[in-house]
């Protein structure tokens, strides 16, 4: 991953962030694709990072997600995260799920290129 993507994605993440806190937002979403066109990153980052902080950030504008994870959360006392599941094994009875927005926090990660667009950073 390119170093300059990073810092355009960071820079996302801080612009974000003063929204949320000059509006004294508890959850917000994004049009995730919108970004990439208008600005050539994605939010992944700015929302994972989001998440980790307190602040329910949900993608692609979607506000049923976003609102299930801020009801999600605070029953929880910790981070939701809404995920697509990717794989079944059955034989293991184990689910893969994935989602770019996953809190930091949740366990270890990986910040590369966004899967769908190959732009951006993405969370793995």
């Amino acid at each position: 991953m390119e170093e300059a993507a990073l810092y355009t994605a960071y820079r996302l993440y801080l612009a974000i962030r003063e929204v949320a806190e000059r509006y004294a937002l508890d959850a917000l979403t994004i049009r995730c694709f919108d970004l990439i066109d208008q600005l050539g990153t994605t939010a992944c980052l700015a929302l994972a990072l989001l998440n980790a902080e307190g602040i329910v950030a949900g993608r692609e504008g979607d506000e049923q997600m976003a609102l299930t994870m801020l009801v999600l959360s605070r029953l929880a006392g910790k981070p939701a995260w809404i995920a697509n599941p990717v794989q079944v094994d059955y034989a293991r009875n184990e689910t893969t799920l994935a989602h770019c927005t996953a809190s930091l926090n949740a366990g270890p990660y990986r910040l590369k290129t966004h899967y769908e667009t190959g732009v951006g950073v993405g969370v793995d």
